[in-house]
């Protein structure tokens, strides 16, 4: 999707966690987007801005789980993005 940071890829599992938050502060929601098997299962996070009515491309943010500094490697999978629960 056109403004959605990154490629499309096989078993990216894009969506397969969601989170709505006010995550820049600016009295809207936003919507968090995990996608635990980018990149070989490292994993992958994208922010989608809100605009008060809906969720836009404009502004969009993508973080890997090696761009935030998490190890990756031949043993280490961390699946950044996946949901959690607690």
């Amino acid at each position: 999707t056109p403004g959605v940071p990154g490629v499309a890829e096989s078993r990216d599992s894009f969506g397969e966690a969601l989170a709505l938050a006010d995550t820049d502060r600016d009295g809207r929601l936003d919507l968090a987007v995990g996608a635990p098997g980018e990149n070989g299962w490292y994993g992958a996070l994208t922010s989608l801005r809100g605009d008060g009515a809906r969720i836009t491309f404009t502004r969009a943010v993508g973080f890997s789980a090696e761009t935030i500094g998490l190890a990756t490697g031949e043993d280490w999978y961390p699946e950044f993005g996946a949901p959690i629960s607690g």
